[in-house]
């Protein structure tokens, strides 16, 4: 594998779907029916983060991916610095407010310790205590755990992605099967839980965007041997235009069908969520990286730079204690209030969680 190259568009798109999640939970009436039926889709964004995820890990660690102390050392110690500590700064103030509020049951310390081990994704009961959107990193904390070992399985023993992807869906029916047998407090509750929210079922985005690096990476190299100033890209938007095209086209069918709640309950949603939207997003992506576009030059704007690097304090943010003060200060209006949040986000990023990443990267580094 060579050496990678910056794509800064595919930051950028990190505040495109960041704000399709904003969506899903502040539509309302004034939007008119189309709008609103659209926004009640755009959780299908959360396909966005797992392959941006995937894709990431792999292209950036791919190179030197390995079981060795060395790497497992830098690999988990980045991952670390990178998301724990503005997530627990923010869900310990989300659990002391609880606390002085007399929210949240008898069980509040219990709960807290289910949502800073990254545990309660795993519970119907649980999911969405504390931080709402957080969820997401118990998938997450999954894949960078596994990240070594599905690498060397793919480079060293030649045991492919979607491989990889039947045998832990076999695992996930397995457990599934488990807690149907023995239902303990929520814990994958049923078969859809277990296919939208836990690693099991979003295994297939993540791995999907690790071969997606790959790919990528042979690409890069191939074209760059061919042309010697190094700028390999398409003037061409093929995988762009038509990814761009049928999602749109897929969002609108899935409106219409289910214009009041998300589709995840029909059939034709569940096929979107598995596999046609990471198929299209992996394809999406492709495109920013490989084509030059209007779009991938909008993303690549310093201003979309700066929205992408503190998407994941405004996915925090956005619901919440402090959603709400900024929605009550903002008369809820919707626009004010995204406006407001995307403020605080980045003074959260550059104020907190960029100088603790550093920080932990530094102080680990040169023990």
């Amino acid at each position: 594998m060579s050496t990678p190259q910056q794509i800064p568009a595919l930051t950028g798109i990190r505040f495109v779907a960041v704000s399709m999640v904003f969506l899903v939970h502040y539509s309302n009436p004034s939007f008119g029916v189309f709008l609103r039926a659209i926004c009640n889709q755009f959780y299908f964004s959360m396909d966005v983060f797992f392959v941006l995820s995937g894709f990431l890990i792999c292209y950036n660690f791919g190179k030197d991916a390995g079981l060795n102390k060395p790497f497992l050392k830098r690999f988990y110690i980045n991952r670390i610095g990178r998301i724990i500590p503005l997530y627990y700064i923010l869900v310990t103030f989300t659990f002391l407010m609880l606390h002085f509020r007399h929210e949240g049951g008898n069980h509040l310390f219990g709960i807290y310790l289910l949502n800073i081990s990254f545990i309660k994704g795993l519970s119907e009961s649980y999911i969405f205590t504390g931080i709402f959107p957080s969820w997401s990193l118990t998938p997450e904390m999954t894949f960078y755990f596994l990240f070594p070992f599905i690498h060397v399985l793919i480079t060293r023993f030649n045991f492919s992605w979607w491989k990889q992807i039947i045998v832990i869906w076999v695992i996930g029916l397995l457990v599934y099967l488990f807690f149907q047998r023995y239902p303990f407090k929520g814990f994958f509750a049923d078969f859809d839980f277990m296919l939208f929210v836990t690693f099991f079922g979003r295994c297939f985005d993540l791995l999907l965007g690790v071969q997606l690096a790959f790919i990528l990476i042979n690409w890069q190299a191939k074209n760059d041997a061919k042309n010697t100033a190094g700028n390999s890209r398409s003037t061409l938007p093929v995988y762009t235009l038509v990814s761009g095209i049928l999602t749109i086209i897929v969002l609108v069918t899935l409106a219409h069908f289910s214009p009041d709640k998300p589709s995840t309950n029909t059939w034709f949603g569940r096929i979107c969520l598995v596999p046609v939207f990471p198929l299209l997003v992996a394809a999406l992506f492709f495109g920013l990286a490989t084509e030059v576009t209007w779009l991938s030059r909008l993303l690549s704007t310093s201003l979309f730079q700066v929205l992408g690097k503190c998407t994941y304090a405004f996915y925090l943010i956005h619901t919440g204690f402090i959603a709400d003060w900024i929605a009550l200060l903002c008369k809820d209006n919707v626009m004010l209030i995204y406006v407001s949040i995307i403020i605080v986000s980045v003074v959260l990023f550059y104020l907190v969680e960029q100088p603790l990443h550093r920080l932990i990267k530094v102080r680990t580094t040169y023990k």
